[in-house]
């Protein structure tokens, strides 16, 4: 039975007990009389065909009642002769009473649509999408008229009207209720209203005994095209306590934190990933330390990275790894986590080249938080594997500034060994002499280097040369 049947349906089978005798006779009391005056052809074809001659003696009649007029419309509507059916509505009068008037505004898109099924023009098809309109205005519709209401206004390109009937189907028909709110939410998707879908997913979602459902993620995703941001980051922000179990779920919340711009929930969620999903969690605790890097969370990237290192079964990877949680803890200021890290690898001669740079990170931030130990330990592994002349000149200096001179004097000293004497290594080896208040061995070496180093030493080693030519000519 096709939709427009269905539709039909009800009315029809009143109207199937009325047509023919009984139609005619509402119509035409004294129809007996009219065909006894009929010629006999015109007697057989009146008999063969009651419709028609109901319809022909209507269009002539000056009075004909609205029910059997409406009656006698709908039959020939159901014959498919929605012309004729149409000039019949013509009849009734106006100020029909609401019921009469919606009966009739059905039978006016039953008769659009036969219209546009025998002609598909654009101007036919305007007429059945006008008329859809006209009856979703109409509150009152049976739970079958209403759901063809709702499938002709999608088939004519009619969302809103769609939805409108849905949403009522949802409200008069409980039994189905989530279904209807399911296919409301489904419409409004479909044709791009994310504010509606959004509300119709809430509300299929609050009917469910759990806080996270299939329904949770349609509304949440709605929601975020809808612009509602908060309120989707809100509802996310109550599910942390409370992560489901599953891979699956685990992964949407996490991409749906990524679309709301929230990538340490984000982080959060990978974490309970690894936990739930061991085969996979490697990759899990590296995907949490990308979005905790990418807000500064440095602390907790270096740990879910050192979590993925140990892990890995693939060297190269886990070298990899082990230098990248490094340079977390080096951007997360703290140089003794970062020394802990770097610690297997001093002791990797193979790979030297490639940890020689994040030592020297970690060594200098040891320096700047005056961890002093630490960073000579550092200084001392990075200068016995660096030809780098500024880079041991920078550690002899570090040295005097924390009044290590024996340590800065054979600094100088391998520099001049490895670089060659120039009066500037004089120049700071009689510099580190003198804060030492090795004086005499300070004047020796300036005796050494001749009046030169006056024009090349600083302020500061003009001072010193001067201080101990007077202690020489006063000897």
């Amino acid at each position: 039975m096709s939709n427009k049947e269905r539709l039909l349906t009800p009315l029809h089978l009143l109207l199937a007990l009325g047509v023919g005798g009984g139609v005619l006779h509402t119509l035409y009391p004294d129809s007996e009389t009219v065909l006894k005056t009929a010629d006999a052809q015109h007697l057989k074809t009146a008999l063969s065909n009651p419709l028609q001659t109901a319809y022909a003696r209507t269009l002539v009649a000056p009075n004909v009642e609205p029910v059997p007029l409406l009656q006698l419309a709908t039959s020939l509507s159901a014959q498919h002769a929605w012309e004729a059916s149409e000039n019949l509505i013509a009849k009734l009068p106006s100020g029909l009473n609401p019921q009469l008037t919606q009966q009739t505004e059905k039978l006016h898109l039953l008769n659009r649509l036969d219209a546009y099924y025998a002609d598909n023009s654009a101007r036919n098809k305007q007429a059945v999408q006008t008329q859809l309109k006209v009856l979703a205005t109409y509150p009152q519709w049976n739970t079958i008229t209403r759901t063809h209401l709702a499938k002709y206004s999608l088939d004519f390109g009619l969302p809103a009207q769609a939805i409108q009937h849905y949403a009522q189907l949802a409200q008069q028909d409980p039994s189905q209720t989530q279904q209807w709110l399911i296919l409301t939410a489904t419409t409004a998707d479909n044709a791009g209203l994310w504010d509606t879908a959004a509300d119709y997913w809430q509300r299929a979602h609050n009917l469910s005994s759990t806080k996270l459902n299939v329904y949770t993620y349609h509304w949440l995703e709605s929601a975020i095209k809808a612009g509602r941001n908060t309120e989707a980051t809100n509802y996310l922000y109550t599910l942390v306590d409370h992560l489901p179990e599953t891979s699956s779920d685990l992964q949407r919340l996490a991409h749906l934190s990524l679309k709301l711009g929230k990538p340490a929930l984000a982080s959060t969620i990978y974490q309970q990933l690894a936990n739930v999903d061991p085969e996979s969690a490697q990759t899990w605790h590296e995907k949490a330390a990308h979005w905790s890097q990418t807000v500064g969370a440095y602390h907790l990237a270096a740990n879910a990275l050192t979590k993925a290192h140990d892990l890995s079964n693939d060297e190269a990877e886990r070298l990899s790894l082990q230098y990248r949680s490094i340079d977390l803890w080096v951007a997360a200021k703290q140089p003794h986590k970062a020394a802990l890290a770097l610690k297997p690898l001093l002791d990797n001669k193979r790979a030297t080249h490639l940890t020689l740079p994040h030592c020297l990170q970690v060594a200098y931030l040891a320096e700047k938080q005056q961890q002093h130990a630490l960073a000579s330990t550092l200084w001392m592994w990075v200068l016995a594997h660096s030809d780098d002349r500024k880079l041991w000149q920078h550690v002899a200096l570090w040295q005097e500034s924390r009044q290590q001179y024996t340590q800065a004097l054979a600094t100088w000293q391998q520099i001049e060994t490895r670089f060659g004497v120039s009066q500037q290594t004089t120049l700071m080896r009689i510099q580190v002499l003198w804060r030492a208040e090795k004086h005499q061995q300070a004047l020796r070496l300036a005796r050494q280097g001749g009046k030169g180093l006056y024009k090349t030493a600083n302020r500061y080693q003009r001072s010193i040369l001067t201080e101990l030519n007077k202690r020489r000519n006063n000897a």
